[in-house]
């Protein structure tokens, strides 16, 4: 599961050189490509203290190794892009990176599931300080 943390970096330098705006319409932009690293970065942060011995183990291993096949995949299709000379733009697809993302969201979501580190009630209050960022909202419940 260690492994996992190489990933953001990856991801980041092949968007080192991508302008922000999408190609044409359904095109994924470098801000989509960000939020599939905050999303591959929680997931490492789910994942990290997963003890080998879990019951699930195997299978949240075989589930981050084929999350692993689809990045490179889009690292791929990026690189292509750029080598290509392709103009703004990632070359890769808003639905081939949300379809990643829906990966490894419900892969986190099994991990802290299976795990028992999923926030299941209670409420939040925010100090005062960061009240103006919430719109108004200073106690958050579920």
């Amino acid at each position: 599961m260690k492994k996992l943390a190489a990933l953001p970096a990856a991801m980041l330098l092949a968007l080192a050189a991508l302008p922000a705006a999408a190609d044409h319409p359904g095109s994924a932009t470098t801000a989509d490509i960000q939020r599939v690293q905050a999303e591959l970065y929680n997931l490492d942060e789910a994942a990290r203290d997963l003890p080998t011995t879990h019951p699930r183990y195997n299978e949240f291993k075989d589930r981050v190794e084929e999350i692993r096949e689809n990045l490179t995949y889009l690292r791929v299709q990026i690189r292509r892009h750029q080598r290509a000379g392709g103009g703004e733009g990632t070359g890769v697809s808003v639905e081939d990176v949300n379809w990643v993302r829906q990966d490894i969201r419900a892969l986190q979501d099994d991990v802290l599931n299976a795990t028992n580190r999923r926030w299941s009630g209670g409420s939040v209050t925010v100090p005062e300080a960061l009240r103006p960022y919430l719109g108004g909202f200073a106690t958050i419940t579920p």
